[in-house]
Order: structure tokens, then C-alpha cells, then sequence
């Protein structure tokens, strides 16, 4: 059983993505608590999300010539 949770435990750690976004977000929930982190996480979802409409809209224009 020990090993099956061991495994289960290591690739956990290898699914989780280290990137600026979370070290800022967990950085945040530390010093002043869910809310603001959670408002950091939202807005990298936004920034996201509109990085997405500019490439779709980007491509499309270009595709359609």
C-alpha cells in the first residue's frame, strides 16, 4: 500500500505546473489570504482567455487572405 501512495503522491507533484502564476498565487493566499489570491488567479485566467481572442480573431484574418 505504501508505494501505490507513494507513486500516487509523486506524480501529484509532477501534474503540478510551477509557474510564475502559481508560486504568485500561493505567494498571495500566504500573506493575505484567499480572496487576493484567488483575484490573481482569476486575472491570469482573463489574460488567458483574451490572449486566446486575439490568436483565434489573428488567425482567422490571416486564413481568410
Amino acid at each position: 500500500m505504501i508505494p501505490v501512495l507513494q507513486n500516487i503522491i509523486f506524480g501529484a507533484s509532477l501534474a503540478a505546473a510551477l509557474g510564475p502564476i502559481t508560486i504568485e498565487t500561493v505567494k498571495t493566499g500566504l500573506k493575505q489570504g484567499f480572496i487576493p489570491a484567488f483575484l490573481v488567479n482569476f486575472g491570469a485566467v482573463v489574460t488567458d482567455g483574451f490572449y486566446l481572442l486575439l490568436l483565434f480573431f489573428g488567425l482567422s484574418a490571416f486564413l481568410d487572405k
